[in-house]
């Protein structure tokens, strides 16, 4: 229309005056351009009207308002949005959403337009659309709402990674959050990050009393070395949810770890055979009953931790054979006791983790009536420690009765050598001599221990 009016005149040649027809369409000109611009004063007002409208929180007089007064040929970037916000608020989804892509065709960097359709598409849960529409909106500006409709579709389609900046920036912008901080909370928890969890899970906590919440912060503690602010959490989890069998675990494990053994005991056996249990759980469960007095469950309990260490060396693992082992070699089941002995052997050959172990393997074997097994282990014993008087007792004693009497000769005297006026020496190869019920010689390495301790005393 514009260039038409432009047209609508014209000069005539030097002389400088209008012709008549050049009058003509002079007043015509004016005619139309006041029409102009009185219509533009009307949709100035209308724009205002509307806006007013919105304002008062009347969205369903601005919708009908501007479809009477603000035709849609005439309609901003802006005045789409606004519609858009309309429907939105009265629930109109799809109508919204047609609205600010309108609006986003006319104006494809628009954040606001960006923005309100990434709302939008997360609402009907489709998430591809919402993350690209919200990336594009944080392209323009990084905010906390359009990073909290990034972070909302991010975690629907299962990228918490990519969420994770979002909903940080979310927090940052609107502390009070609570959506935000749970989801934010549960992605730090995937993360272990146990530390940075917990505010967040616990505000949200606060806000709304989820067991699934409590169970989380109680296993941030757990994992973090803070038993005892756990437990409070574990236990509101599992009032609130008593087949929260995962709570009950962390529980046990709080306990386990506070020294509290037979609370420990009583909720490892509560949660026994209704949730899977890892081998160290198995071996913490066993160390609980066997601290409250429950020494069979214990032993059954160690055989089950083995089971599921299997091959593996970790230090509990050595421990549980170790308790099997000595509980088999007490109830002279030689063979089994063996099993664990061996395989201890096998892991730790130079005796750090189990001291004892080549006596103990070497009683083993003597049960199976394996002298020469039981010497080996013996001679292994000194060859890790020349000092260990206590195995030159019992090899000596082991060449003797199987006839090797030189043998026994040399490492009594290796023996006696060592340190020939140590007064504890007489008390070790004594304490060994009771041990091996000769009590006649016990009495002989008693008394000369303490006749060579008053010597050494005066």
């Amino acid at each position: 229309m514009g260039a038409n009016l432009f047209t609508l005149y014209r000069i005539d040649p030097p002389g400088g005056n209008l012709s008549r027809k050049g009058i003509s369409m002079s007043r015509r000109f004016h005619a139309l351009l006041t029409g102009a611009l009185v219509l533009a004063v009307c949709a100035a007002h209308g724009d205002a009207t509307f806006d007013q409208l919105l304002q008062s929180g009347k969205y369903k007089e601005a919708i009908e308002y501007a479809d009477q007064k603000i035709p849609a040929g005439s309609r901003t970037a802006d005045t789409w949005v606004k519609l858009a916000q309309a429907n939105e608020k009265l629930g109109l989804t799809e109508k919204a959403l047609a609205c600010y892509m309108v609006s986003w065709r006319m104006n494809p960097k628009d954040y606001e337009s960006l923005l309100g359709a990434a709302r939008i598409y997360n609402k009907l849960k489709q998430y591809d659309e919402a993350l690209s529409k919200a990336k594009a909106a944080l392209d323009q500006k990084f905010t906390g709402e359009a990073s909290w409709e990034y972070a909302r579709a991010c975690i629907a389609l299962k990228r918490p990674a990519d969420a994770k900046k979002a909903l940080e920036k979310v927090i940052e912008t609107d502390p009070g959050n609570l959506v935000a901080n749970r989801e934010l909370g549960h992605i730090y928890f995937d993360d272990k990050q146990y530390s940075q969890a917990v505010p967040l899970l616990k505000k949200a906590y606060e806000a709304k009393k989820d067991p699934e919440v409590a169970f989380k912060i109680g296993q941030c503690y757990v994992e973090t070395g803070s038993a005892s602010s756990a437990v409070p959490y574990l236990k509101k989890a599992i009032e609130q949810k008593p087949t929260m069998y995962d709570a009950g675990l962390q529980l046990a494990r709080a306990y386990h770890n506070m020294g509290k053994h037979l609370a420990a005991a009583s909720e490892y056996d509560r949660i026994q055979g209704k949730i899977k249990l890892s081998a160290v759980d198995y071996y913490n469960m066993a160390v609980s009953f066997e601290e409250a007095g429950k020494k069979n469950e214990a032993i059954d309990t160690y055989r089950k931790a083995i089971s599921q260490f299997g091959s593996s060396k970790q230090d509990e693992a050595i421990l549980a054979r170790l308790k099997v082992g000595r509980t088999d070699l007490e109830n002279k089941k030689y063979t089994q006791s063996l099993t664990q002995f061996r395989f201890i052997v096998g892991a730790d050959p130079k005796a750090h983790a189990v001291p004892d172990i080549y006596f103990l393997l070497a009683d083993a074997y003597m049960g199976t009536k394996n002298s020469s097994k039981a010497i080996e282990s013996l001679e292994k014993a000194i060859e890790l420690d020349k000092s260990n008087i206590e195995a030159y007792a019992r090899l000596a004693d082991l060449y003797r009765s199987n006839n090797m009497h030189d043998k026994a000769k040399k490492t009594y005297q290796t023996m006696m050598s060592l340190r020939p006026d140590d007064p504890n020496v007489y008390l070790i190869l004594g304490e060994y001599s009771l041990k091996a019920k000769q009590y006649s010689t016990a009495l002989e390495h008693f008394t000369k221990a303490t006749t060579l301790k008053k010597s050494a005393d005066a």
